[in-house]
């Protein structure tokens, strides 16, 4: 028997219920929507419905007509899942299975099951408790939201028109209702198998009436559940079935992305190679879904050529990273430390100015701002980001420690000694801090003697 469980992965984190209160997309202006949607940029906003109600019907139609013709298929699934922790720490891992989608007897709750299986042995995939990772599933359903049948379960508005992945497409918004039971999202919340209420937009393309990408998000914060936000952003291209003459509109790619307390996760889920089981009838694409690594994959990559000493090659790929996408703090952050060790100590400054805005709270990118400073001369702005980063990360000694090198090379031994002090205490196993301590309490215990020399490198 295959459970729904199967498909979920539980997260080795925290649960925190999120006290943010959003704004469901049916009911935001143009610039809250433009903030909240970024993809939505290119769009022409039309505030009127009157052509809504025949565009769900048809794009509903269509969907069901495709599910009625559907059979048994598998596709090759490469799965990229990528970590940043606070700290803008890096990690990541590669998965491949075949991911199977089956249709369920008539008697299930479900149209179709979807599972994965292991290349190798062809056994169903059986999913660790715990992981470090994001990897969902169940991303046909979420088509689901458009069927006929489910309808009334959400509220949908008509918000204009925009080209996407090169098809001039409708764009609609929906919101699941709290009150709605039918649908059941691919975001299983709790064991019982409940699952989250969902928002989203779809794009549809304005002559076939086919959806060509969706995205989906927690319709609002959930107690007790680990993620914060959840965005599922699924493009589909039609695959054509020759020796069965079937068309069905299938993910090409999907990603989804969730912010939880201690940072993000990001898992790029690309799909090929699609069969239908039963013939053994290969798929092919009559169209393709962009296959360009996104922002996020550039920067797991980015970084791992850095920590190898690459960092001319890290340069060029988390520079595309932000080009990608300007407002990712952490690609900037690594960008910058790329800089720094290469010598371009300007471009470093710069990249980590952005950073510091886009992430104010970030007691790294400030102590990172300060070493660049520190080693440009300017002992006042290293001072200013050493505080600000010890503020921000009061027990990382550290953070304390380059602080007092900081105040030390600027002349206030008396502050520098403090914060050596707090350094120590936090970290007692640290030779290094401890002798600074020492060497400065000595210094400072002493006649006004010659002066001892203390050379301050700040790290």
């Amino acid at each position: 028997m295959r459970a729904t469980a199967l498909l979920t992965i539980v997260l080795a984190l925290d649960a925190s219920a999120a006290d943010t209160i959003r704004k469901p997309f049916i009911e935001c202006n143009k610039e809250e929507l433009l903030q909240a949607v970024p993809e939505l940029t290119g769009i022409k906003f039309d505030p009127s419905q009157d052509t809504l109600d025949g565009l769900l019907h048809a794009t509903g139609e269509n969907l069901a007509g495709m599910f009625a013709k559907f059979a048994d298929l598998s596709a090759a699934e490469d799965i990229h899942e990528v970590r940043i922790e606070d700290g803008f720490a890096v990690t990541s891992r590669r998965e491949a299975f075949r991911y199977a989608v089956k249709l369920s007897p008539n008697a299930a709750p479900e149209q179709f099951e979807e599972f994965r299986i292991d290349a190798t042995t062809r056994d169903i995939v059986q999913p660790p408790a715990r992981s470090d990772f994001l990897v969902y599933a169940h991303f046909l359903r979420l088509l689901n939201y458009l069927l006929p049948q489910y309808r009334e379960e959400s509220r949908f508005r008509y918000l204009g028109r925009e080209n996407a992945d090169g098809h001039d497409c409708f764009v609609v918004a929906f919101a699941q209702r709290p009150e709605g039971t039918a649908l059941r999202s691919h975001i299983q919340t709790w064991p019982n198998g409940q699952t989250a209420r969902l928002q989203g937009i779809a794009w549809i393309d304005a002559s076939a009436k086919r959806i060509v990408r969706l995205r989906l998000d927690l319709l609002a914060p959930i107690e007790g559940f680990p993620l914060e936000t959840v965005t599922t952003g699924i493009s589909l291209v039609s695959v054509n079935f020759k020796s069965t003459g079937s068309v069905f509109w299938l993910p090409a790619t999907v990603t989804v992305h969730a912010r939880y307390a201690g940072g993000e996760l990001h898992t790029v889920h690309r799909y090929s190679d699609y069969q239908q089981e039963a013939e053994k009838s290969a798929g092919n694409p009559a169209g393709a879904a962009a296959t360009g690594e996104d922002p996020y994959e550039l920067l797991a990559r980015g970084v791992k050529l850095a920590q190898e000493g690459k960092h001319g090659d890290a340069i060029a790929l988390l520079r595309e990273a932000v080009r990608l996408d300007p407002e990712m703090p952490e690609a900037l952050f690594h960008l910058a430390n790329a800089l720094r060790n290469v010598g371009d100590l300007s471009g470093a400054e710069g990249t980590l100015h952005e950073a510091a805005k886009l992430a104010p709270d970030s007691g790294v990118a400030h102590n990172l701002l300060g070493i660049v400073l520190s080693k440009r001369g300017d002992s006042a702005g290293a001072v200013a980001e050493f505080r600000k980063s010890a503020q921000l990360q009061p027990k990382e000694a550290i953070a304390h420690f380059n602080l007092g090198q900081a105040l030390e090379k600027s002349g206030d031994r008396t502050a520098a000694l403090e914060e050596y002090r707090t350094a120590s205490g936090l970290a007692p196993d640290n030779a290094g801090f401890k002798a600074r301590y020492e060497q400065l309490a000595h210094a400072a215990n002493a006649s006004p003697a010659p002066e001892t020399t203390i050379k301050v490198d700040v790290r």
